[in-house]
């Protein structure tokens, strides 16, 4: 732009740039910043992660019991209809398998389904694995679902929802039909995370506060002392609740006793390659606690020196 205020255009790119400075002789500095989100994990048997990414875009939302499956989200233009798809991927490296369009959530306790959400508007759908046609649970005036889970006997869910005018709250909704039940208060944060006990009576929810455990069948929740809101839920198996802290790397995760809040350092994980890697999130374990599976974000910056722009 000259001083008179007259624009002239100088280059045109195909991919987004970020102008840092121009030199007296003209010379121009330019940055180029690619953003990818991705999968890592170490397989049961395996001393080294591997990476299950798919494409340039995908987060883990589940893992099967014995840690061989994974259930993928793929955002992105090649994530298909409106963007974004549900995938199930073995842990042996072979090939991804399309489910459907959506988010994912988790899969079901026989691993026959996974239940996913449409996104405008919200609607809950189970994918069969498999043989089969999806279906659709009926949308009790919700306008946003997060952390769908499965109870034990694979009939009920458990679900952070908005349901319209109330903020988001845990509910426990019958698969075979009727209303969702509100569990929790509401109140819970945008960001808020929860996992079911072993035996599906209890629920662990991160609550911007610290995490409490909340009975699914109704009452009074009650928090696990010395666990503030950095803390988020992963796993809750016999030996205890898993969580994780994941603002520093290494990743560190606790295994911690949920009536109380003693902890103890179960785990450090860090990308073989730390590189641009913002953070880390969704931590997800097998039943058994041999393998472990993550997704992370990473930038990466190129800059480039750029001459005979006139």
């Amino acid at each position: 732009m000259s001083l008179d205020g007259r624009l002239r255009l100088l280059a045109r790119l195909p991919d987004p740039l970020q102008l840092f400075d121009i030199s007296s002789d003209g010379r121009v500095l330019l940055a180029r910043s690619t953003l990818r989100v991705g999968i890592n994990g170490l397989p049961a048997g395996e001393t080294k992660e591997r990476d299950l990414s798919l494409l340039d875009v995908s987060e883990i939302d589940d893992v099967s019991p014995d840690g061989k499956t994974l259930l993928i989200t793929k955002y992105g233009k090649v994530g298909g209809a409106g963007h974004w798809s549900v995938y199930l991927r073995k842990t042996d490296g072979s090939p991804a398998v399309r489910l459907g369009e959506g988010q994912a959530f988790s899969l079901s306790p026989d691993g026959k389904q996974a239940v996913t959400m449409l996104l405008s508007p919200p609607q809950l759908v189970f994918l069969p694995i498999g043989p089969g046609e999806p279906t659709k649970l009926k949308n009790e005036n919700i306008r946003a679902y997060q952390a769908v889970l499965w109870l034990p006997d694979g009939k009920r869910i458990f679900f952070l929802g908005d349901q319209t005018g109330q903020g988001l709250r845990g509910y426990l909704q019958d698969l075979a039909g009727g209303a969702p039940r509100p569990v929790t208060p509401p109140g819970l944060p945008c960001d808020a995370a929860a996992i079911l006990s072993p035996d599906g009576k209890s629920v662990a929810i991160q609550d911007g506060r610290g995490i409490s455990v909340h009975p699914v069948d109704g009452g009074q929740p009650r928090p696990i002392p010395g666990l503030n809101s950095d803390y988020s839920p992963a796993a809750w198996v016999a030996d205890g609740l898993y969580i994780y802290w994941a603002r520093t790397l290494p990743f560190q995760v606790y295994r911690v006793d949920p009536s109380t809040g003693q902890k103890q350092l179960w785990k450090e994980i860090e990308p073989a390659d730390p590189a641009g890697v913002r953070n880390l999130y969704s931590l997800q374990l097998s039943r058994d606690l041999k393998s472990y599976f993550y997704s992370y974000s990473r930038d990466l910056v190129d800059l480039y020196l750029v001459e005979g722009l006139k």
